[in-house]
């Protein structure tokens, strides 16, 4: 897989992992992973991607990666992190259609990477030609204000680079605990 450097507005330290097909390019797809993944989880369906004719690639978004110390994990930026994914999500597209121009550009996001998909599609409608949302989901209005409002309660109490335990456990441990296989099992 080609490892290309692309610079982001906060540094220049983020590599682009791009997979080529053996063909002339029929699309460029770039995906965009989930919260607590990483580019390197996507190294399989790039190259399924490839095998079908398309340039796949795939970046670790702010916070995110094996690269990123332990307590800077999840963390985007001091202000407007949302923001910068998604333009980071713009300065990849352009470092690939500038290697691959007269391409259809296809954005597949999973997950986190879906809701920075949607903002990408609204922001930068005309520079996409096909948009994947994956595991992506819907929340009432009120639970996404409570949210908001707890995440900037935990701020102004720990600083922006604080985990947001409470957070956490309704976005995670709550619903993994739900996935536990029973303690009685009547199948083999």
């Amino acid at each position: 897989m080609q490892q290309m450097p692309f610079p982001m507005q906060a540094d220049n330290a983020h590599t682009l992992h791009v997979q080529v097909p053996t063909g002339p390019a029929r699309g460029v797809v770039l995906l965009l992973h989930g919260m607590a993944e990483h580019a390197a989880r996507y190294e399989e369906l790039q190259l399924y991607i490839a095998q079908q004719g398309y340039v796949a690639a795939c970046y670790n978004h702010r916070g995110h990666g094996p690269d990123v110390p332990g307590h800077q994990l999840g963390y985007f930026a001091d202000s407007q992190g949302w923001s910068h994914l998604v333009s980071d999500a713009e300065v990849a597209r352009q470092a690939l259609a500038a290697l691959h121009p007269d391409v259809p550009f296809i954005l597949l996001g999973h997950s986190m990477g879906s809701f920075i998909a949607r903002e990408y599609a609204l922001r930068y409608p005309e520079k996409l030609d096909a948009l994947i949302l994956s595991g992506t989901g819907w929340h009432p209005r009120p639970l996404c204000a409570l949210g908001s409002i707890i995440a900037r309660i935990t701020c102004a109490l720990g600083g922006k680079r604080k985990p947001a335990g409470l957070l956490h456990y309704r976005l995670f441990l709550r619903t993994t605990r739900l996935l536990r296989p029973p303690a009685h099992r009547w199948t083999g």
